[in-house]
């Protein structure tokens, strides 16, 4: 017989969170700043493979850390109204509590994750 876990650790983004939403909103209100044409959710699907820190400086430049600022304020103010659960997150974490205690990792920015 398996022997029960000591623990269940979940990643957050696209795991248990869909966090797409705000990633566009930060990124457009970024594009806009510089007169940039802005993504719909299938081009920020089909686009974002990068971190910021290697990305941002190829789209904006010697402007990249202004436009960092921008995203990084913009996701700050609008993620708790635009973050939705991935399909079956709930479930999963009902039957998961049941076994083990439960950790999130992520990469994300901790104080975005703690909220």
């Amino acid at each position: 017989m398996p022997a029960e876990p000591a623990a269940i650790i979940f990643d957050w983004d696209n795991t248990l969170a869909d966090g797409w939403a705000a990633i566009q909103d930060g990124l457009n209100a970024a594009f806009r700043h510089f007169g940039m044409p802005e993504w719909d959710r299938e081009m920020v699907l089909g686009n974002v493979r990068k971190s910021l820190g290697e990305s941002f400086p190829e789209k904006f430049g010697d402007q990249w850390e202004k436009a960092r600022d921008i995203f990084y304020l913009t996701v700050q103010a609008r993620h708790l109204e635009v973050l939705r659960p991935m399909p079956g997150a709930a479930a999963a974490l009902r039957a998961a509590v049941a076994l083990a205690p439960l950790a999130i990792v992520s990469n994300k920015h901790g104080p975005l994750l703690r909220a």
